[in-house]
């Protein structure tokens, strides 16, 4: 690996051989965050695929199969875990939320260990990640300029009323439904979806819904949360979770107990606009990812010395 020296910028390069290509359309605004967060704080970040580097270091998403592993410590190239997964100090993969996934848990465990560093998304992963690897630090996504789509339409020109975004489940669908019978126009963006077309979807709606997964699921996604905000929707989230979340402050939380109710409530008293606005301005005061990542990437590489 190139030696850090204060300073001087440094290469990351984002690997993505530990997904099948057919899921690489999924992660494009987590790697886009990533790219172009990297870029802003004055360092280097290249999508590399399947192709490692020696003279950076290779991030990499989720979890690290431990035959890659293996092969990246016997070429001695360098590489580094953003963990992006929910789980607990005693390896509960989801919190409860997911089905039982046999075996991932110690993957993402042995993607700590062997990393040069750790990156969490989520600040309830920390804890697990710390435990594996003392170098691990907390990444949160906030507001990144370079992430706005160039459309913007004014709030009268935007023609559907609520995006329902994530992959179909019945509960999503039930809810789109639900709104639809009261005479609201509804947009799904499907699962998955290319960000091109996601992306004009967003730019003509008036509110993002954050619709839960699964009765059991209590996230507030940080990526959809972010990207909706900088690009000015303001996003209304299904939510019955803990209130130390640190993302609730930027959106609109009700419960799922007469959601569609809510999000009609909300449509016709809030000016989206105005909302999105408001919300973006405190995100890029609490979060900004330039200033974040100008900060995290030192203390990471810091600790290699």
């Amino acid at each position: 690996m190139a030696p850090f020296f204060a300073g001087c910028p440094m290469l990351f390069n984002l690997m993505l051989n530990n997904f099948d290509r057919s899921d690489w359309g999924w992660l494009s605004d987590t790697v886009n965050f990533l790219v172009l967060g990297i870029e802003a704080a004055g360092h280097r970040c290249q999508i590399g695929g399947n192709v490692a580097v020696l003279n950076g270091i290779n991030l990499f998403l989720q979890s690290i199969p431990q035959t890659l592993i293996a092969s990246l410590k016997a070429d001695r190239l360098p590489f580094a875990f953003i963990c992006t997964e929910l789980i607990d100090e005693n390896n509960q993969l989801g919190w409860g939320m997911e089905a039982e996934d046999s075996g991932h848990s110690e993957t993402v465990a042995a993607s700590c260990r062997e990393s040069l560093f750790v990156w969490s998304l989520l600040p309830g992963s920390l804890p697990f990640c710390l435990r594996h690897n003392p170098n691990s630090h907390y990444c949160p996504f906030g507001y990144l300029e370079a992430m706005r789509w160039p459309l913007s339409l004014p709030e009268t020109e935007r023609r559907i009323d609520f995006l329902i975004s994530g992959i179909l489940t019945e509960r999503r669908l039930e809810i789109g439904k639900r709104l639809t019978d009261k005479g609201y126009s509804v947009a799904h963006t499907g699962h998955p979806t290319p960000d091109y077309v996601r992306n004009d979807l967003l730019a003509r709606s008036r509110f993002h819904l954050a619709v839960k997964k699964s009765a059991n699921h209590e996230l507030i996604s940080p990526t959809r949360l972010c990207h909706s905000l900088i690009n000015g929707v303001p996003l209304i989230a299904e939510y019955d979770g803990p209130g130390d979340d640190p993302y609730l402050e930027f959106c609109l939380p009700r419960s799922a107990n007469g959601f569609a109710e809510a999000c009609a409530e909300i449509h016709g008293r809030m000016s989206p606009a105005d909302t999105g606005a408001r919300m973006a301005r405190r995100l890029r005061e609490r979060f900004d990812f330039p200033t974040i990542l100008s900060r995290l990437i030192p203390a990471s590489l810091g600790a290699l010395r």
